[in-house]
């Protein structure tokens, strides 16, 4: 239930500051930007989420045959996508999925690095003054050395 209340709230945030925060954000006009959000929502999103959504399919019908339970006892539920991943799926289409979700992961991660330094760049020149940001800089530079 709060993994619904958390999915809807982010969608009502708008988007999240990473690569197509970057990307809405560089497009010419508002209409171009509109137009670009509402191509990844509606043709995107439902491709990229295809796989996984099948998998937690998968997952919900078939978790009282796998075995989940940890020492304690209990369910834990981070075993679910492992165990269908090994029970429902042939061997090379698990390497392929976990390179999907690998690449996945390193493109997110590597979207929202970029979104972290360009956010740290422009509060430092536009709220400091460019004096700061050249001191800020070459300490960086000297640092590096």
């Amino acid at each position: 239930m709060m993994m619904t209340f958390k999915g809807f709230f982010a969608a009502l945030a708008g988007p999240a500051p990473n690569y197509d925060m970057q990307k809405i954000l560089s497009i010419r006009s508002p209409e171009e930007a509109s137009k670009m959000s509402g191509f990844v929502n509606i043709i995107l999103l439902p491709i990229r989420y295809t796989l996984i959504i099948s998998l937690t399919a998968l997952g919900l019908i078939f978790y009282h045959q796998m075995n989940l339970k940890d020492a304690t006892g209990s369910i834990d539920f981070e075993r679910i996508l492992p165990a269908v991943i090994n029970n429902f799926l042939p061997v090379g289409l698990v390497g392929l999925l976990l390179a999907g979700l690998l690449g996945a992961f390193m493109s997110t991660f590597s979207g929202t690095m970029n979104a972290g330094q360009a956010y740290i760049v422009n509060d430092t020149t536009i709220k400091s003054g460019q004096q700061v940001f050249y001191t800020l800089s070459l300490i960086a530079n000297l640092g590096a050395e």
